[in-house]
């Protein structure tokens, strides 16, 4: 099984619950667009940090090719095809809305090395949006090793640095902590993402588990451990 098969479960949950509201304000991917069914083979046990990465940007494109667009994009929105995209683009390269809907409709095809080239036009046009930035740094990371150092790091910092209380930025910065094994660091950070999920929600105990398990890793004893009294 793929990485991307393994973790579907986790993203339709974790995008359904936390994630897909702020993507759809974004605009996803439209109806229309042509997918292309090609799983890329890789290890099914990348471990949270990965598994939170990809999350917030293939689950959201999952459940987003799974709804559609509301009805009220629906009604003002032209659906695309990728040829359709690349054509518009080479005369109009300047027109960032197109290279998003093009990004995205790479994500969903699982055609990450054309979506990072696409993303690093948009952001070009686009320096201010973090969003972007992060969707950029998670596609990056996919394309590669499927790790978010290096220059994911990087754009998730920008991203930070102009939004700080951006939810994805700060999950996304977590994982980066928990790749290096700064346990601690991934704590702090997933804990003011939890405070934006609500308390009852699936997405709570998701960031929950994580946090313990994180805790568990650094050496922090379980509440109701280590009390002598």
């Amino acid at each position: 099984m793929t990485t991307f098969a393994v973790l579907a479960a986790l993203l339709l949950l974790l995008a359904l619950g936390f994630v897909l509201p702020a993507l759809l304000r974004a605009q996803r991917v439209p109806p229309g667009v042509d997918p292309v069914h090609a799983a890329p083979p890789g290890d099914p046990q990348r471990g949270l940090a990965v598994g939170l990465a990809v999350a917030l940007v293939a689950g959201a494109a999952l459940v987003y090719a799974a709804v559609g667009a509301p009805a009220s994009l629906q009604a003002t929105r032209t659906p695309e095809t990728v040829p359709e995209l690349v054509q518009h683009l080479k005369t109009s390269p300047g027109d960032a809305a197109a290279w998003r809907r093009l990004a995205r409709a790479y994500e969903s095809a699982q055609r990450f090395n054309e979506a990072v080239e696409a993303y690093r036009q948009l952001v070009k046009l686009t320096p201010g949006d973090a969003d972007a930035l992060l969707d950029y740094a998670v596609t990056l990371a996919m394309s590669g090793n499927q790790q978010l150092g290096g220059e994911p790091e990087q754009l998730i910092q920008q991203a930070l640095t102009l939004a700080p209380q951006n939810v994805q930025a700060l999950a996304l910065a977590g994982s980066v902590r928990f790749e290096r094994q700064d346990y601690a660091g991934a704590v702090a950070l997933w804990r003011q993402v939890l405070l934006h999920a609500p308390a009852d929600s699936p997405v709570a105990a998701a960031i929950a588990d994580s946090i313990a398990r994180a805790e568990s890793l650094a050496g922090v004893p379980k509440r109701g451990q280590g009390d002598k009294s």
